[in-house]
């Protein structure tokens, strides 16, 4: 659908997205919570791999199975960086706390607005986009810093930002190769399959592959393959097919909340003044970031 005629946000959209963000926001949650039992990069191997049967199932079904030769490698490059990604952000678990994690590893819109406003002539970066990159990166030193020892580490920390570096670099790569041009569900089928293949040989070679098996590691693995990995993921490639992508693209804003709010009430995590300010700053940064490609999307 070409962006002209895609839609402004409806009742449909936002409450589709409140679903979605809230399935996401409950991701890291689900994996601390059985933790014990299957290690968070092992759950992530095994919610790729079998949300890859269901989306493989789905395109099928679709009669959308088609993968071009010459993109192989390129699709699996990206599925290569997408599984770097999900191995620190797993491991950030292991280290620090649900809601911290969540909120470092969405500051990848942050590096994704950094990185083409030197790579793209047409994504510089203005001046209220310059004061949210600022507002949003002392909002990650004041979490990051001032806050770590409260319920993480800077160690855990630092691995849910680097995932947030690496996710926004990802992101970048696929808007400036053949990959932006692919059907969202083969870029996704990519994804997953690095992600299921290369995480279960990391888990393999880190001792991380035991796994015993109980009502909390089924439900985790199950709801992430069935509802993060297949269906908040297809829901989402199909509202930005529907919708305008940069007022979608502020709406995921509400998962990192999600996260955190969750992750105080099932979880406990402790939330003291220093993240609270940071998360804020974070967040308020991000928005404004994102302001200009919004004003830009109307004008178009």
């Amino acid at each position: 659908m070409p962006t002209s005629t895609r839609r402004p946000l409806d009742h449909i959209a936002i409450s589709t997205m409140v679903v979605c963000c809230l399935f996401l926001g409950l991701t890291n949650i689900a994996i601390k919570l059985s933790h014990h039992e299957v290690s968070p990069v092992m759950q992530l191997s095994m919610r790729s791999l079998f949300g890859l049967v269901i989306l493989l199932g789905f395109m099928v079904y679709q009669k959308e199975l088609r993968f071009n030769p010459k993109q192989i490698g390129l699709g699996l490059l990206v599925g290569v960086l997408f599984a770097f990604e999900s191995l620190l952000a797993g491991e950030s678990l292991r280290y620090t706390s649900a809601s911290r994690s969540v909120v470092f590893l969405y500051t990848s819109p942050l590096f994704s607005a950094l990185f083409l406003h030197f790579l793209v002539r047409d994504e510089r970066l203005s001046l209220t986009q310059w004061l949210g990159m600022g507002l949003a990166f002392g909002g990650i030193a004041v979490a990051f810093l001032l806050s770590s020892q409260a319920d993480g580490s800077l160690l855990g920390d630092g691995l849910a930002l680097a995932a947030g570096l690496s996710w926004g670099l990802t992101t970048v790569i696929i808007r400036m190769t053949s990959l932006g041009t692919l059907p969202a569900k083969q870029v996704l089928a990519y994804q997953l399959f690095a992600i299921g293949v290369l995480l279960w040989v990391y888990a393999i070679a880190t001792d991380q592959a035991v796994m015993h098996w109980q009502t909390a590691s089924v439900l985790s693995v199950g709801f992430q393959a069935v509802f993060v990995a297949f269906l908040a993921t297809v829901a989402w490639f199909w509202l930005l097919s529907r919708y305008r992508s940069a007022d979608i693209g502020a709406l995921i804003l509400m998962t990192p909340i999600f996260g955190v709010v969750l992750g105080a009430w099932i979880l406990g995590d402790a939330m003291t003044t220093s993240f609270i300010i940071g998360a804020v700053m974070v967040l308020v940064g991000i928005v404004l970031v994102g302001k200009r490609s919004k004003d830009k999307m109307e004008r178009d």
